[in-house]
């Protein structure tokens, strides 16, 4: 693998492990024992009749539904997309069971025990419930699953363990999948960000291929899933409340703070803001002879510096903080306040040279453009990579710009920023 050495995230297969709610990898000081914060899951696919793709997004906490959007992009990357499933898929409101670890599957698949008293319907979970089913994967050797569950309106996220050692995803909106019913396969690396990095709360992000039913029709789409992280202890340095040669400060501590200390849920939200004030690219595709590639790219104060990852079947992946943007900025025509988005792009990560041509544009993911929401923009297109254009058999090509994705702060970096 091409990287530079102790970067501080990992570019590796994603295991079940990752997929706990506190994963062994954050499992550390540094990382502060983190807890999962935020996921988001997320497709585009294509269907005969209709000119733009489809975007499904579903974000969630481990406590139940943010909110969703099933949508068509909108036609150029300068508009924002049309509306398709909203009210009438699970959302917020909904009351849904916890993401949770739910059963012991045998190397067939097959479910060997559930949580739920019907022995259908998972109950919902506790922590010594995961803790114990846990302890017994582990002690019997069985895969294992995690998923969450809204009954009304139906939605099923399932992530289950391989016999391979991999992992399986399933999203079903509507009953019976009468909306959307999408198996998912995880491409073979994920980028596991740590904290202290360009993206300071600890993360990860994998892409995916995605097959299925869209309202009945067989789909093929890519897009992937990611998860934000919440540390549970920041380091001594990172406060003002800590007692000489003390190594951590739990969240229990800070629970009531003095004024000005600086707290774990000051630093969390810290960490949320800087994570996501940033400029990032998530590209996927099938070339014509079959093979997957992926592209993670993401600088926040200084262009040339960030967390970037490149792969294609058959060669090691590339994993560098080496990371520019060349781009041009200009206003985002729907909104008056000074938005910006890039709609052709070049990204350098380490020693490849990746192209971006924007297509199709969005406003957030939600059902309904998210007008009232300033300082975020996206583009979406297609890519390649290299100095000869190629066009991918399935592709997808996301970019946002979050934060304070404003003309002035753009300039501020080195952009070229267009006029409005």
């Amino acid at each position: 693998m091409q990287t530079k050495r102790n970067r501080p995230f990992e570019v590796r297969p994603l295991r079940i492990e990752d997929l706990e709610l506190e994963p062994t990898c954050f499992a550390n000081a540094s990382d502060g024992f983190a807890r999962m914060g935020k996921a988001a899951h997320y497709a585009q696919i294509s269907l005969p009749g209709r000119a733009n793709p489809v975007y499904w997004f579903r974000n969630i906490t481990p406590e139940g539904q943010r909110w969703a959007g099933i949508t068509e992009l909108g036609s150029g990357p300068l508009r924002y997309q049309t509306g398709i499933h909203g009210d009438d898929i699970a959302q917020d409101r909904d009351e849904t069971v916890p993401y949770h670890e739910v059963s012991e599957l045998d190397p067939t698949g097959s479910e060997v025990k559930t949580s739920g008293d019907d022995g259908k319907t998972p109950a919902m979970a506790t922590p010594d419930d995961a803790v114990s089913q846990s302890i017994s994967s582990e002690r019997t050797g069985a895969l294992r699953a995690f998923e969450m569950l809204t009954p009304h309106p139906y939605c099923l996220l399932r992530f289950e363990e391989t016999e391979d050692g991999g992992i399986r995803g399933h999203a079903v909106e509507g009953p019976e999948g009468a909306i959307l019913d999408l198996t998912i396969e995880p491409f073979p690396y994920a980028v596991i960000s740590h904290a202290h990095t360009a993206q300071p709360a600890p993360y990860f992000q994998v892409n995916t291929v995605v097959r299925g039913t869209f309202h009945g029709e067989p789909v093929l789409g890519l897009g992937g899933f990611d998860r934000t992280f919440v540390r549970r202890q920041i380091r001594p340095e990172e406060s003002n409340i800590a007692s000489p040669g003390q190594t951590s400060i739990h969240a229990a501590a800070c629970e009531r703070p003095v004024p000005g200390d600086k707290t774990v849920a000051d630093q969390v939200e810290r960490d949320y803001a800087a994570t996501y004030r940033c400029t990032c690219a998530l590209y996927s595709g099938i070339r014509k002879d079959g093979r997957k590639e992926c592209v993670y790219a993401l600088i926040t104060g200084e262009n040339g510096h960030g967390i970037g990852m490149y792969y294609i079947d058959g060669e090691e992946p590339i994993a560098t903080d080496e990371v520019r943007l060349d781009a041009v900025f200009r206003p985002l025509p729907y909104m008056d306040d000074g938005t910006v988005v890039y709609i052709d792009a070049v990204w350098h990560i380490g020693p490849k040279t990746i192209h971006f041509h924007g297509r199709w544009g969005a406003k957030s993911f939600s059902y309904a453009p998210k007008l009232d929401k300033h300082g975020q923009s996206q583009c979406f297109g297609t890519w390649y990579e290299g100095d000869t254009p190629y066009r991918h058999i399935v592709s997808h090509a996301f970019n946002e710009n979050t934060g304070e994705a404003y003309a002035e702060r753009f300039r501020a970096m080195g952009f070229t920023v267009l006029d409005a």
